[in-house]
């Protein structure tokens, strides 16, 4: 690879002609109509690496060489893109540049946000790691990336397979991706659509001005008072998906004369039932955000955000759990017919009223002080300070020496009773699940019924609500340099500095009447009845009465901390664009115990390693197993990338982008139990990869787009899982780790206009998203009563799970000058793996079983084989929206926009699902089989019909 990079830049370097005299082409970007500018619009010569941005006035200049025909673009967030061919031949002043606001993007960048509002939830609480798609696939400038995000968001569609951490996020330079988990959650900034709708993003590995960037590419926010459009503007939402209704208002002053600017948005969204039954909306979105431009050098701006949120969890459930429950009309009325796929049950009737017993409240304010020192006309430094305090809880039911109150429970459906050949029973259940509506949801009355009779006993509470914090205050500190040297020489070079510090614990939020709960592990006390210290989940508080508000279970603290120097050079020649980029980042990490826990009250010997290696023997130091601050862990990463474009000429481009770098490994995967102990994971070493995509752009008058290849190798990767375990009788720690793996495939995006009014699109993606090597794992149990486990577990072949790696869409866009318009989407997905149980992929899972029994290879095949979702006919959604903006008086715009997505219905659509963690090593088949089918796979699925209309009026 080196070397074929080698010869690409020798190539291009070959095809570049001397320098030639250039000639300034010069203008005035204005909304139309008006003679307000507009600041930060990219212009560009379209086919070369001749770019500028617009200042405070809305001006630009670029120097040009001599040229028969050159085509000057013009992009700015919120509005049309501008296209005019000039000749150079000597200076040139365009004047006013009118720009139109693009009301057909905004509507679908609004559709976009609210699509990842709605991140998806694990069992344990914890938000799963997809990709921030909001802000990657909205802001780039091919056909692929400003529609993928809105026709492919709805199937979880992560762009190249990859997961969230291999994509960064920023607010004014400022990142703000978990550090311990290594993603963004978009509901963070909810609500705040008109405040974060100015945006930077590259795909892939591509250069970036503000970062080495990533793997998945980077977005950075520009929510700068200057930066929001100047006026009023106000509008009301109607919708059935997560939330029925959305008021906001955003308010901006511009840069005014005296250098000041003002920006305020506030937002509200409601439902007292989203789309799935059971579920509830209750959010606010608020900014505030303050610029003072004391000069020509040197401007100061303050921004705040914040999104407090409260909204009810949706669940996934076996088939048959979804087969037994009746469905819903599209008016929320209960149908005759039943395969409701979007039974949840999370949720029952408490005194009439329905209650859900997984509720997320979190609330993230941020505060960032960015400043701004244009040092001359070729160097701009800036420099960010942002602090931010994430309160994230999650709650869940508890329940102690009592039956599980979960509706789905595998003894409460029929299928358990048929597998103890049991048809009377399993014949009652099946009524009860399809007829009674209280039976196949949480009974709350009798949870607070069996309180109350432990209270006349005075005993501990049977059932609780508790609530699980993962809490975070992150001070981050950045500056980045931009640099030109020269005409041809551009430099970009940055640090990044922070400081986390999370903060886990759970608290007691609902006792459901009873009069106190007593802090102890119930799995504790019947594993080692003998042992009154091994139940206690606190040693110095044994036997502790907890009440509504005191924390209890867990509580420990996760320390992160990461500086990182980055620099990218560029080099521009008449017909080609080279760049080199390196980056290396020194980050550690400890685990804090703020308990001490009876299952691992002992010492340990831990070691403080560098990249997973102790170097010296007084790095070793002997630590309680769960209390106290736990060994640092360092890590030294690198990351290197090349690349450029040469145009053949100025319609068609080829573009090669390479990398080759290491990720530390995110905290969150590195301890095998960090509730209960400080035990890290083995082998805890960087991950590395080695990354190349290679892109061939064409623009004619009629048809436009690119093509992609990429693939994507990682070696020494690892994750952690934790579950229970019926033959253990135990929660067990499952770590995978020294694994490798592959993420190959091809991205189309095409777009063809038919006539002035009429376009034509196509945009696909392929991509085999794959283990290469089988991972060693070691399985630890939670209660400790046995020693550690090693294994091996046979995925190599095996799917990344969670996300279609076939997506597909055809769409016939109308837009009219007057300003209607009606897009037309018609959508496939398919191949959308199945989240895998890594037990039954060892070799005690498929033990005593012949392979040359035709039933026993059957089962084997059963055991191992990883399910997916091929597509076909159920694969097939079609999306439609339509929109018209009132212009009044050249000065005022009302816009009505309507979008309906998979408007057949199609509610046979698996967005995802995972198998249950239960399953037998024994060796007897009829327990396998049993369990195979006491415990069948999970899913989620897609929306059927959902309606999004959009009202706004901007003064």
């Amino acid at each position: 690879m080196k070397k074929f990079l080698l010869v690409f830049l020798v190539c291009l370097t070959s095809l570049a002609l001397s320098a030639q005299t250039l000639h300034v082409v010069r203008g005035v970007v204005k909304i139309d109509g008006t003679d307000e500018p507009v600041e930060g619009a990219a212009v560009r010569i379209a086919g070369k690496g001749i770019v500028t941005e617009t200042d405070g006035e809305g001006a630009f200049a670029l120097e040009v060489p001599a040229s028969e025909k050159e085509t000057v673009v013009v992009r700015a967030a919120g509005f049309l893109p501008v296209r005019q061919v000039i000749r150079v031949d000597g200076d040139v002043n365009l004047g006013d540049v009118s720009v139109k606001p693009d009301l057909y993007e905004e509507m679908r960048e609004d559709m976009i946000i609210s699509l990842s509002e709605a991140e998806y939830d694990s069992e344990d609480g914890i938000i799963s790691s997809t990709q921030n798609i909001s802000g990657l696939l909205t802001s780039g400038g091919d056909i692929f990336s400003s529609t993928a995000g809105y026709v492919f968001g709805p199937m979880r569609f992560r762009v190249r397979g990859y997961r969230g951490e291999y994509q960064k996020t920023y607010i004014n330079g400022i990142r703000v991706d978990d550090a311990e988990r290594g993603f963004f959650t978009y509901s963070q900034i909810g609500g705040l659509n008109d405040m974060v709708r100015n945006k930077d993003a590259v795909m892939g590995i591509d250069a970036a001005s503000f970062s080495f960037g990533a793997l998945g590419g980077a977005t950075n926010i520009n929510a700068r008072a200057s930066a929001i459009r100047k006026g009023l503007k106000v509008s009301q939402v109607g919708s059935n998906r997560t939330y029925t209704t959305r008021t906001m208002a955003t308010y901006a002053t511009g840069l005014m004369e005296n250098g000041w600017a003002f920006a305020a948005s506030a937002s509200y969204r409601w439902a007292d039932e989203g789309y799935v039954q059971g579920t509830f909306y209750d959010a606010w979105g608020v900014s505030l955000a303050a610029e003072k431009r004391f000069n020509n050098r040197h401007s100061l701006s303050l921004t705040l955000l914040g999104s407090p949120t409260h909204r009810g969890q949706q669940s996934g459930s076996t088939q048959e759990a979804y087969d037994l429950t009746p469905r819903q009309t599209f008016f929320r009325t209960q149908s005759s017919r039943f395969g409701n796929n979007f039974y949840n049950a999370n949720w029952g009737y408490q005194n009439g009223k329905v209650r859900n017993a997984k509720q997320v409240k979190s609330f993230t304010p941020m505060a960032i002080l960015s400043h701004v020192w244009n040092i001359n006309e070729e160097s701009k430094l800036t420099t960010s300070l942002g602090y931010k305090y994430q309160m994230d809880g999650r709650t869940s039911l508890n329940w102690y020496k009592a039956a599980d109150p979960r509706p789905d429970y595998y003894r409460y459906l029929p299928n358990y009773h048929r597998t103890i050949d049991n048809e009377q029973a399993a014949e009652m259940r099946e009524y009860m699940w399809m007829y009674d509506e209280t039976y196949r949801q949480i009974n709350w009355d009798r949870l607070y019924q069996t309180n109350y009779l432990a209270n006349e006993r005075g005993m501990s509470g049977r059932y609780m609500v508790e609530n699980r914090r993962n809490d975070q205050s992150v001070a981050t500190l950045t500056s980045v340099l931009n640099y030109k040297f020269t005409d041809r020489w551009k430099l970009d070079a940055g640090i990044e500095a922070q400081s986390t510090k999370g903060m886990h614990f759970k608290l007691v939020d609902d006792l459901l009447g009873a009069n106190y709960w007593v802090d102890i592990d119930q799995y504790g006390e019947r594993d080692n009845p003998g042992d009154a210290d091994f139940m206690q989940n606190d040693l110095n508080n044994p036997n502790r009465k907890v009440y509504v508000g005191d924390r209890f279970g867990y509580d420990y603290d996760i320390y992160v901390n990461s500086a990182n120097l980055w620099a990218t050079a560029t080099y521009s020649l008449r017909n080609a664009d080279i760049y080199f980029s390196g980056s290396g980042t020194y980050s550690n990490f400890w685990r804090e115990g703020n308990m001490k826990n009876g299952r691992a009250s002992g010492d340990i010997v831990m070691g403080s390693s560098f990249n997973g290696k102790v170097y010296d023997e007084s790095w070793y130091k002997t630590v309680n197993g769960s209390y106290g601050m736990s060994p640092i862990q360092n890590f030294l990463t690198y990351g290197v990338k090349a690349g450029g474009n040469y145009r053949i000429t100025g319609r068609h481009i080829i573009a090669l982008n390479v990398a080759h770098g290491t990720n530390a490994p995110l905290a969150t995967n590195s301890y095998f139990s960090p509730r209960v102990k400080a035990n890290l994971i083995p082998d805890l070493t960087p991950e590395m990869y080695v990354s190349a995509d290679l892109t061939y752009y064409f623009r004619t008058p009629v048809v436009n787009g690119r093509i992609t290849v990429y693939n994507t190798s990682f070696w020494n990767s690892a994750e952690l899982s934790s579950f229970y375990n019926d033959e253990y009788n135990t929660y067990i720690n499952f770590a995978m780790y020294g694994y490798n793996k592959r993420h190959t495939g091809a991205e189309l995006g095409l777009e063809v206009k038919v006539s002035p009014y009429v376009t034509l699109s196509a945009i696909g993606a392929y991509g085999q998203n794959i283990y290469t090597s089988n991972p060693q794992a070691t399985i630890s149990m939670e209660n400790g009563l046995q020693p550690d486990q090693e294994e091996t577990i046979y995925v190599k072949g095996f799917h990344m799970d969670g996300a279609p790696e076939i997506a597909a869409s055809l769409g016939v866009h109308y837009f009219h000058p007057t300003y209607w318009f009606v897009d037309l989407n018609v959508n496939y997905f398919g191949n959308t793996y199945m989240d895998f149980n890594p037990l039954r992929r060892t070799e005690s899972a498929v033990a005593g079983l012949d392979p040359a029994d035709p039933e026993q290879a059957a089962l084997i095949s059963r055991i191992r084989e990883q399910d997916k979702f091929v597509g076909g006919l159920d694969g097939i959604t079609v999306d439609l929206s339509i929109g018209k903006s009132i212009r009044i008086n050249y000065k005022y715009y009302l816009n009505i926009n309507l979008s309906a997505t998979n408007i057949l219905n199609n509610t046979r659509l698996k967005t995802g699902g995972y198998e249950q963690s239960r399953f037998s090593t024994t060796h007897e088949r009829y327990d396998r089989e049993t369990y195979l089918n006491r415990f069948p796979a999970k899913y989620f699925y897609a929306y059927g019909t959902t309606l999004y209309l959009n009202v706004g009026f901007r003064f």
